[in-house]
């Protein structure tokens, strides 16, 4: 067994408590990077989403005014009016 002085053993106790501190700021650094990059990802796949289903509506729209043979109409796109001329 090996027998430690009280010095060593308050040496060894600061050297642990560093290498704990360092180990968790490595951890937390760590885990906000990996958080950052998944809310990331979530912000852009639900942006991909709405732009993906307005695009969709807006084509639903201009099916519709082909359909009913109007030379010129309005559809919205994220709430904005888009005019949609069919020429001949």
């Amino acid at each position: 067994m090996v027998a430690l002085s009280l010095e060593q053993a308050k040496i060894a106790g600061v050297v642990v408590t560093a290498a704990l501190a360092i180990g968790a700021l490595v951890i937390a650094w760590t885990v906000k990077q990996i958080t950052q990059k998944v809310v990331g990802a979530a912000v852009f796949a639900v942006l991909a989403f709405l732009v993906w289903s307005q695009r969709s509506s807006l084509q639903d729209c201009a099916n519709t005014i082909v359909a009913d043979g109007v030379t010129n109409a309005t559809c919205e796109f994220f709430g904005q009016d888009i005019s949609i001329p069919l020429g001949d």
